[in-house]
């Protein structure tokens, strides 16, 4: 069931993605930080696929059952009776295809492999080379000087400030402003949630809606950190300029980190959004974004999620039974239980029901559960 665990999950992501863009206007409305938006779709993403699978796998699924036709067999001299084909059993589920499926793992495996080495290897590099950097005080705060790379903040778990030789020969403002905007990414934590957005991603990297909100939240870190800098008394247009003096140095930064430059066209964005006012009919546009929003959330819930941990395959199986001409057993339950069955000389086919064990014995028949005087039908 793979492939439909997939298509399940990224059906669902592509739903939250939507509620949390829906919410992040809204936010954005307000005026209160987003990232939070894009970090708890990440891990619904992921959560809510998983439980509602999980759930469909501890619930049975409404089965849709077709009867074959019955065919005459004979069973005893003057005796005709109905061996019936066993039932074929279909359950509601996703389908599965067992050879598609393995493909599926394989690549699946593969693809969240090779983006881990690549990562660890990027890493490396990138460690390797910063272990050379010189280390100076700007501002009473260590900083490790690169040659292109930055500003950003370099480390998840113990991070620090790195920022190029281009920045340093710019204006005390210009360093001032830079430097805060990196200690603010540092004090909100910032790395260690893109890091957790990052593994999500990796661990399905298949899922195209997850690529997409790691964008967005990184794109969001920025934009909470660009606010908390302006809260701190920074006037909007000495920021903006700095943001495009510094980006036009050209720094790189790598996907994993946070850093106060990003491509022309978001730091466009960010401009935006710092210059914006208070907007029109606030209240009107958060609800209806609240709406959209829930009503997104509400389709995710209710979609029909595959099973897992099981074949559908097997599923389809006919229940195990008699197949072919009846067992003696059938014949003989027949002459002791109804001696006089084969003395109706009325037209048409008795029928009998009778439930078969595992191993072809009879296990009951109707009499088992009718009391009084059995009543045959002839069809």
């Amino acid at each position: 069931m793979i492939a439909g665990a997939m298509a399940y999950s990224s059906i669902v992501a592509v739903l939250l993605s939507g509620a949390a863009y829906a919410l992040e206007k809204a936010a954005a409305v307000c005026r209160i930080p987003r990232r939070g938006i894009w970090a708890v779709a990440l891990l619904a993403s992921w959560i809510l696929p998983l439980a509602m699978m999980m759930q469909a796998n501890r619930t049975p699924a409404e089965p849709t059952v077709s009867v074959q036709q019955m065919s005459a067999q004979p069973m005893s001299e003057g005796l005709t009776g109905m061996q019936a084909v066993p039932l074929a059993i279909s359950p509601s589920r996703w389908p599965a295809r067992p050879a598609l499926d393995e493909i599926l793992a394989v690549a699946w495996v593969a693809m969240s492999c090779a983006l881990i080495v690549l990562w660890a290897v990027a890493a490396f590099r990138l460690y390797r080379r910063a272990s050379v950097w010189p280390v100076v005080r700007i501002d009473g705060t260590a900083v490790s000087i690169s040659d292109r790379l930055g500003p950003a903040v370099l480390g998840y778990l113990r991070p620090r400030i790195v920022m190029p030789n281009a920045v340093l020969r710019q204006s005390n403002a210009t360093r001032s402003i830079a430097l805060k905007h990196e200690q603010s990414h540092i004090a909100a934590d910032d790395p260690a949630l893109l890091l957790f957005g990052v593994v999500l991603v990796i661990l399905a990297p298949w899922n195209v809606a997850l690529w997409w909100q790691l964008r967005r939240l990184r794109f969001a870190i920025e934009v909470d950190c660009d606010a908390r800098i302006l809260k701190e008394g920074v006037e909007a247009t000495a920021y903006g300029e700095t943001l495009l003096s510094i980006s036009q140095q050209g720094g790189s930064v790598p996907l994993g980190m946070v850093a106060l430059t990003e491509p022309m066209s978001q730091l466009e964005r960010r401009v935006r959004i710092m210059m914006t006012g208070p907007v029109r009919y606030r209240k009107a546009l958060m609800g209806l974004s609240l709406a959209v929003a829930t009503s997104l959330v509400l389709v995710a819930s209710g979609l029909s999620a595959p099973a897992v941990g099981e074949s559908s395959a097997e599923l389809r199986k006919p229940p195990p039974g008699p197949a072919g001409a009846p067992p003696e057993q059938f014949v003989s339950l027949i002459r002791d239980r109804y001696p006089t069955l084969a003395a109706h000389s009325d037209a048409g086919t008795p029928v009998l029901m009778v439930l078969f064990n595992d191993d072809g014995s009879v296990a009951r028949t109707d009499k088992d559960y009718f009391r009084g005087p059995m009543r045959v039908r002839r069809l």
